[in-house]
Formats: C-alpha cells, sequence, structure tokens
C-alpha cells in the first residue's frame, strides 16, 4: 500500500484526461500495476479505494497547491460522484 500514493494516481490520471476517472476505477488500475504476478503481494479493492479516496479528498480540499480537481457535469453543473482529474 505504500506505492500508492499523489504520484501514482496522478500518473494514471495523466493518462485519462480532462474526463478523469472514477475512484473505483483509479484503484483498479492502480491494483493491476502494483499487484504482483506471483500473487505475494494482493491488494485488497476495498483498502484501495478508501485509501485514494482519502488522498484525493485531502488533495482537493487544499487551500492552495491541489493537484487534482473534481469533474463538473455541464448539464447540472454539480460535480460527478466520485470522479476526479488532474488540474
Amino acid at each position: 500500500m505504500e506505492r500508492i500514493n499523489r504520484e501514482s494516481i496522478a500518473e494514471i490520471l495523466k493518462m485519462a484526461g480532462q474526463k478523469g476517472l472514477h475512484v473505483e476505477t483509479l484503484a483498479l488500475h492502480l491494483i493491476n500495476r502494483y499487484s504482483d504476478i506471483f500473487g505475494k503481494f494482493v491488494l485488497e479493492p476495498r483498502k484501495v479505494k478508501t485509501k485514494v479516496n482519502r488522498i484525493l479528498l485531502a488533495d482537493v480540499n487544499k487551500k492552495s497547491g491541489s493537484l487534482f480537481s473534481r469533474v463538473p457535469n455541464p448539464e447540472t453543473g454539480k460535480y460527478y460522484k466520485g470522479r476526479y482529474r488532474i488540474k
């Protein structure tokens, strides 16, 4: 779990572009990236999702210097639930 940090999340979100990714999808990408081939190092999806969500919420709520932002819904003007992108 120590491999999952802001930088690893940012790498995946850079590939996603302006549409961003949902927290669950982002967690699955991180699991695929950091899982061992032989199964010695297995990540639980629920724990990874919780950790990713904590990192993203803490970063978005910073007063300045945040790396991530939430994705707005153009139809309603509100934000999509659980969807983030790189600034």
